[in-house]
């Protein structure tokens, strides 16, 4: 083999190398158009690919074979492309403490002193919602629906004051003096007057209970997702599904003010009422799949807890935290 052989191969050797390098240029450079980042490591090999995270890796190989000994020489462009980002499903698990206030009102003027009292009566306990919510969810977007058990909890404190015990006397009261004087006495000499008089003893009666609402609870939640260098933020929102399982406990009569009756025997309780729910979640990892969730939220009734013909209309609003665990399927 002459020299200018050798020399027209090495030449032809280094061209094929350039140019298959120039097509791989001309290819990511078409690909980065609608790409979010292009990452390109030289002489790299394969690196296991990340699903956990919410892009698709495209992979392009340029390889080039010498004669001879052969090299494998790879190297590996990565493209992360928006449009072809896979569904993602994940599955929360968490547990709630909340303190659920009541906004009690009417519409009629007959109960009006009914409806002031309930509402100075009530003071919230603190209460418990329990359930796991199945996502699913596509670049920073995800739709979630759960099922869960939710447990208002309340007192009810009334005082009232009352004639306990009428005791009747009489009494002889002085209403005047006078001096009587007989040769050398004198002598004082009182006016009376029997007067009758009654005593009242009175005393402040205390009455307390504690009202439970149990519910089956269906979320469907619309999240947003931030992420950071080590957390995420989710930003969420819904609708809070609510059906009455049981109530019990007492409330104040709203026809006798010195009565209280057995929520549980009434029928006035709605069997259904929808809520908004508002959050913002900060997700922690513990692995690629496992986060810690910590969420404080607000929740806002839309209806009463009654039925609309009832006397009065209470709506509740809750302030509480969720804690669990987001797992990524």
């Amino acid at each position: 083999m002459n020299e200018s052989n050798i020399n027209l191969r090495v030449l032809f050797f280094i061209s094929l190398f350039f140019i298959s390098h120039l097509f791989t240029i001309v290819a990511a450079q078409h690909i980065e158009k609608s790409a979010d980042s292009v990452i390109h490591p030289a002489n790299h090999l394969i690196q296991p690919v990340d699903t956990s995270n919410n892009q698709e890796y495209e992979i392009v190989y340029d390889t080039l074979y010498v004669p001879g000994d052969t090299i494998h020489n790879t190297d590996t462009l990565v493209v992360y492309i928006k449009n072809k980002i896979p569904l993602m499903y994940s599955i929360d698990f968490s547990l709630s403490a909340f303190y659920s206030f009541a906004d009690i009102g009417t519409h009629s003027e007959n109960y009006i002193e009914y409806a002031y009292k309930r509402q100075k009566a009530q003071t919230p306990l603190l209460s418990y919602q329990m359930g796991a919510n199945f996502n699913i969810q596509k670049n920073n977007h995800s739709i979630g629906l759960g099922l869960g058990i939710i447990d208002f909890r309340e007192v009810q404190n009334y005082s009232d004051s009352w004639a306990q015990k009428t005791t009747t006397y009489s009494k002889l009261d002085t209403i005047d003096t006078y001096y009587v004087v007989k040769g050398n006495d004198t002598s004082l000499q009182y006016v009376t007057k029997e007067n009758q008089y009654s005593k009242i003893d009175s005393s402040l009666k205390k009455n307390s209970y504690k009202n439970h609402y149990l519910y089956f609870e269906i979320p469907v939640i619309y999240s947003y997702k931030i992420d950071f260098k080590k957390i995420s933020l989710s930003l969420r929102t819904g609708l809070l599904l609510d059906f009455l399982l049981n109530v019990s406990g007492k409330t104040m009569s709203d026809n006798n003010f010195n009565e209280f009756t057995s929520i549980s025997k009434t029928k006035d309780f709605r069997n259904f009422n929808i809520s908004l729910c508002l959050g913002a979640a900060i997700l922690y990892p513990l692995n690629n799949r496992l986060h810690i969730i910590f969420e404080p939220f607000y929740i806002k009734g839309f209806s009463s807890v009654y039925y609309s013909d009832y006397a009065i209309f209470q709506k509740q609003h809750s302030y509480g935290i969720r804690c669990g665990l987001h797992y990524l399927l």
